[in-house]
C-alpha cells in the first residue's frame, strides 16, 4: 500500500457516467503505470524471497541472484531440481498475490509438467509441429536471447535509422552504439572489449562531440 503522504501526490479525476459529477479521487495503493512502481515491485519480490529463504530455498535464490528487472534466468544441474524450483517459484509468489507466467525452458518435460497457460506464448515447443518454427523459440530478456529449442544465448544489435551505411562517425553516435549493447552476463566482452577501448581513447583527442572522428579511429570503429 502506499503511505499517506505520497498518496497526496496520486489524485486524479474520475466521474462514473458522462454526465456524472467529477469527483477527486486518490490511489491507496501502487498503480500499474507510476514512476516508482517497477522499483517498488522489484523491491516487494526481492523482499518476499528473503522472507522465504528458508521455505523456498531454490526459487529465493534463483530471485536474489538470477533476475532481471521482471526476468528471472537460472540453470539448474537435473530436471528434477528445475521442476522442485518451479513449484517454489510458484508457491512463494503465490504468497504476495502474484502469479509467475512465461515460463520456458530447453527440457521438454520440464515443459510438459507446467500449465500451458503458465508457459510463454509462442515459445513452446511442445506444440510446435515442425522444427522450421526455430525463430519462435526464443526468450528475450533486455537485448540477450535465449534460443530454447538450441539451449544458447544471442546478442542482437539493431542499427538507429540512419546509422545504415555510415562511413563518418562522431563521439556522440559510437557512444550510442555502445549504449545499445546491454550484456549483463558478458557473453560478448571478448567482442566488446575493443570497442569499449577505442572509446576511451576517444576522450584523449581533441575533438568535440559532433566532430568527426579522425580516419585512423574511424577505420578501427568499422
Amino acid at each position: 500500500s502506499m503511505n499517506a503522504h505520497d498518496s497526496e501526490y496520486h489524485k486524479f479525476l474520475h466521474r462514473w457516467s458522462a454526465d456524472g459529477n467529477v469527483r477527486v479521487l486518490k490511489w491507496l495503493r501502487h498503480p500499474f503505470g507510476n514512476c516508482g512502481s517497477p522499483a517498488v515491485a522489484i523491491a516487494t519480490i526481492r523482499l518476499l524471497a528473503e522472507d522465504c529463504i528458508d521455505e523456498f530455498p531454490l526459487a529465493a535464490e534463483a530471485v536474489l541472484s538470477s533476475s532481471l528487472v521482471d526476468d528471472c534466468l537460472s540453470s539448474f544441474p537435473s530436471r528434477d531440481v528445475a521442476l522442485r524450483a518451479q513449484q517454489e517459484w510458484s508457491m512463494m509468489l503465490a504468497k504476495a498475490g502474484m502469479i509467475l507466467r512465461r515460463f520456458i525452458s530447453n527440457d521438454k518435460k520440464v515443459l510438459a509438467a507446467i500449465d500451458p497457460e503458465l508457459r510463454k506464448a509462442k515459445l513452446d515447443f511442445l506444440n510446435l509441429a515442425s522444427q522450421d518454427n526455430s525463430a519462435l523459440l526464443e526468450a528475450k530478456a533486455l537485448v540477450v536471447r535465449y534460443h530454447a529449442q538450441d539451449d544458447n544465448f544471442t546478442v542482437r544489435l539493431e542499427l538507429p535509422t540512419g546509422f545504415e551505411g555510415k562511413t563518418v562517425w562522431t563521439k556522440r553516435q559510437v557512444l550510442a552504439m555502445l549504449s545499445r549493447l546491454f550484456d549483463p552476463l558478458g557473453l560478448i566482452c571478448p567482442a566488446t572489449i575493443r570497442s569499449q577501448l577505442l572509446f576511451q581513447k576517444l576522450w584523449q583527442l581533441p575533438c568535440g562531440w559532433d566532430d568527426e572522428l579522425p580516419p585512423e579511429s574511424t577505420v578501427q570503429w568499422m
